[in-house]
């Protein structure tokens, strides 16, 4: 009775364990190197491959293997099984499913606590190696690392261990499970701080993901959380997979945007999202990274207006949100900021605010549609006064600075949209034009623009894909022509003195330095700045600027030195005339000026055949320039010089911006009809005009004589612009 009783319990277990035959070649001949598959020809049974060996199992009485749940199930119910041959896809080494072109380091971050329990583990190292199985390997393609937490966190294998599929496979299958502690946080700080490195194989220039898979909630949420923002700071895009009773909030903290999230309800069933991943991973790593694009401030000007239509709207979001992918995010890298606008203007997020490819393409899809008017020049305008490229806002010294409009019509002022598009370009910021449809303004288009290469068309939202890769490899060329335009910081940059400088390429324009602040002005059409007399002139009447012997259309841009008149001491006169800052003539030489900072005397020459003008504080022909004080001797330099102020009686200029919390920007001096203030974070910057112009209160720039009512001017009062 024992032994037929022991009999029945045995048969028992092995139809609930389900083993039946090994050592047979159907994996081999299938190509099937690891995972669960149906049997060739007997839906009762189905097949288990690790390193193409076989081992097959009998389904439990009453089920046949389901090949859509890869799982036994209820015959009645499960789906019809390939009892003629096998209609999965096998994983063929040499064979990927990814593009060739894929290139990155791809990081598993696997749980090996001990709620996962032994068997389940098996299926996700199963798991694992039938995803690796997808991509080309090698030092120029696909690499793959693993690190396993518990208690604590390891390394399998380094990124440079392996580049032959099985041997790959075989590694991560022969991973050990340890069984302890939930210790997420030590993982990802792990994958920061060392598996991404070089010491571990890991590549700088190409994409970095990481795949974190867990059954369960970590042993302190709040430091997984923290340390996967520093992990995804770094430009590692994060996906992160639940399996069964797994904390929502942990893994939608982990991962690059909620898109980039997977769940799961069991291992067992890990397979059913392989493919979503893999997809994924292969989307992050086969992105053309921009070589040229070290680092760059991007921002996107984004249409919201009613012209496009909501559904259009979102075509544009997606669009974007490609165009991204194709550049590696990161504190050294590229830095992408929005806008979008209709009537008014509405910012999605500063340069600084996301690093890596899911939290971005989460925040431009997430953008509201403002259904309005088509006001281009606010959008270009609010750039520039909330300083969108400013160190606050995560812009960086150095850095190319890039907007890229997109628009499907004309904008509600065009001629507004000419100024605000100008002053973008004066700063030294590269701007491209992309019109979408049949209405947009294509002169609009070539006015935004930089130049030609940058303006774009489509002709529908439709095919606005289709562009995606030209402006892409466009805005990668940017970088290679800093000679052309990159000057916004370059007073700073080359410590060049107080005052007007040539432009180095565009005779149209010059530089005005004060006490390092670079401002790039533009002399009113059709007039072009003479190098010479300093000023801007009719084109007939000014030296050519190319002829100049101090102009290079490709300057290596040098330090200039101001020389010191030998025959008088002027090292004090700021201070003992308490001038705190401001350009001054000198006390008996009419060919030098001094400029003071800080009560600190600078003496500067004027360009050889011209003398310093008290009146306009510039320099220019002798002909044309006011009476110097040459007749000062050395001995009254420690008086005060009487000479010819427009400085407003009412306001302390050297104050106003931080006294009335001015907004950045630029103001009229209400006391001159050729001076203006600009305002730069709290710092008050008096201003002259070039000689011949001066300058226009209602239009805020330098403008000929002609236009001018000083009216305006002197109307002008700071308390009525006032912040504060």
């Amino acid at each position: 009775m024992f032994s037929v009783g022991f009999s029945l319990f045995l048969t028992a277990v092995l139809a609930q364990s389900m083993l039946a035959v090994c050592g047979q070649e159907i994996c081999r001949q299938n190509n099937w190197a690891v995972g669960t598959h149906p049997h060739p020809t007997d839906c009762r049974q189905f097949v288990e491959c690790n390193g193409f060996l076989t081992t097959i199992y009998m389904c439990p009485v009453g089920e046949t293997f389901d090949p859509i749940r890869n799982k036994c199930w209820n015959a009645s119910t499960a789906a019809p099984c390939n009892d003629h041959g096998s209609t999965v896809a096998p994983v063929t080494p040499g064979t990927s499913q990814c593009t060739t072109k894929a290139k990155g380091d791809v990081l598993f971050i696997l749980d090996s606590s001990s709620s996962i329990g032994y068997g389940n583990y098996t299926y996700l190292l199963q798991f694992v190696a039938s995803l690796a199985s997808s991509f080309s390997l090698g030092p120029d393609l696909v690499q793959f690392s693993v690190v396993v937490f518990a208690s604590f966190a390891e390394s399998a294998f380094p990124f440079n261990r392996y580049y032959n599929k099985t041997a790959l496979q075989q590694a991560i299958l022969n991973i050990p499970y340890v069984a302890a502690g939930t210790n997420t946080y030590d993982a990802l700080q792990f994958a920061r701080t060392i598996a991404f490195s070089a010491s571990h194989g890991s590549r700088a220039d190409v994409a970095h993901v990481a795949i974190v898979v867990t059954d369960g909630l970590s042993s302190d949420t709040n430091r997984t959380k923290h340390e996967a923002e520093l992990l995804k700071g770094t430009g590692v895009h994060v996906l992160s997979v639940g399996v069964g009773d797994f904390n929502s909030v942990e893994l939608e903290g982990m991962a690059s945007g909620l898109n980039n999230v997977f769940r799961v309800g069991s291992y067992e069933v890990l397979n059913t999202i392989e493919q979503d991943i893999t997809v994924k991973t292969c989307n992050e790593v086969v992105q053309t990274t921009c070589k040229n694009l070290t680092q760059a401030d991007i921002i996107f000007v984004l249409d919201g207006s009613s012209s496009i239509g909501y559904q259009d709207f979102e075509k544009q979001l997606q669009f974007t949100a490609n165009l991204t992918k194709n550049f590696r995010l990161g504190p050294n890298d590229v830095r992408f900021g929005a806008l979008t606008f209709g009537t008014s203007v509405q910012k999605l997020f500063d340069l600084g605010t996301y690093n890596d490819h899911g939290s971005l393409e989460q925040a431009i899809q997430g953008a509201m549609y403002l259904s309005s008017s088509t006001n281009t020049a606010a959008a270009l305008a609010y750039i520039l006064t909330y300083n969108m490229f400013g160190a606050a806002a995560g812009g960086r010294d150095g850095a190319t600075k890039i907007v890229i409009v997109l628009t499907d019509g004309q904008s509600s002022s065009p001629s507004e949209t000419v100024v605000q598009a100008g002053h973008i370009k004066d700063r030294g910021y590269h701007m491209i034009s992309i019109g979408v449809g049949a209405n947009v303004d294509q002169q609009e288009l070539v006015i935004l623009a930089s130049n030609q290469a940058n303006i774009f068309l489509a002709t529908s939202y439709d095919v606005l894909h289709r562009i995606q890769e030209e402006v892409a490899n466009r805005t990668c060329e940017i970088p290679s022509e800093v000679t052309h335009g990159d000057l916004w910081n370059v007073c700073a940059e080359q410590n060049w003195v107080n005052g007007i400088h040539a432009h180095p390429f565009d005779c149209t324009k010059f530089i005005e330095c004060t006490f390092l602040h670079t401002a790039i002005m533009t002399c009113p059409p059709p007039l072009v700045y003479d190098p010479l007399k300093q000023t801007c002139l009719h084109k007939e009447d000014a030296i050519p600027c190319e002829d100049y012997s101090d102009y290079n259309p490709f300057p290596t841009l040098t330090t200039q030195v101001p020389q010191k008149p030998p025959t008088v001491d002027v090292s004090s006169v700021c201070r003992n005339n308490n001038w705190l800052n401001g350009t001054h003539p000198h006390p008996s030489d009419c060919s030098y000026y001094l400029v003071c900072i800080n009560y600190v005397t600078h003496p500067n020459k004027c360009p050889d055949h011209t003398v310093f003008d008290p009146i306009t504080r510039s320099c220019m022909s002798p002909a044309l320039a006011a009476p110097c004080n040459d007749h000062v001797t050395s001995a009254s330099v420690t008086s005060p010089v009487n000479v010819a102020t427009t400085t407003s009686p009412h306001y302390n200029l050297q104050m106003v911006c931080l006294q009335f919390n001015l907004q950045d920007g630029i103001y009229p001096d209400p006391g001159s009809c050729y001076h203006f203030v600009e305002c730069v974070a709290g710092i008050t910057y008096h201003l002259i005009c070039p000689e011949g112009l001066q300058f226009n209160a209602k239009k805020l720039v330098c403008d000929d004589v002609h236009l001018i009512n000083c009216n305006d001017n002197y109307n002008f009062a700071f308390e009525h612009v006032s912040s504060g």
